[in-house]
């Protein structure tokens, strides 16, 4: 028997979620939950959120034209992932039928969707 370990400190689990950069990718992410195939970007869009209810639990796909946004200003870039990360924050609270979450507790959900957007966005751009 081994020593004492640290626990896990996250106190409530979030959707599952991911930045998608192509559109090879979103068919791939929809068949491996089990979508059919949905269109990627809608015509005027650079991003956009898509959200699926599946046998695991809620998914959301924050979908992005990575060639438009490398061309932009890493703040306009930083505004509209956090604009998605508050997409993300809402459907997650309505899937969990929490209509009146505390601010603070909003104000955390969406700083921790935010940074792993941006986090993501990083590690493609």
């Amino acid at each position: 028997m081994s020593g004492p370990r640290w626990l896990d400190r996250t106190l409530v689990w979030g959707p599952r979620m991911m930045l998608c950069t192509n559109e090879q990718q979103f068919v791939n992410i929809l068949k491996k939950i089990g979508e059919p195939r949905g269109e990627f970007l809608q015509d005027v869009e650079e991003m956009v959120t898509y959200t699926y209810i599946t046998s695991k639990g809620i998914v959301c796909l924050v979908c992005m034209d990575l060639e438009h946004w490398r061309t932009q200003p890493a703040l306009q870039t930083a505004t509209v992932l956090v604009h998605e990360a508050v997409h993300v924050w809402q459907r997650y609270r309505d899937y969990l039928g929490e209509h009146t979450p505390s601010k603070e507790f909003e104000a955390y959900a969406i700083e921790s969707i935010s940074r792993n957007l941006m986090e993501a966005y990083v590690e493609v751009a």
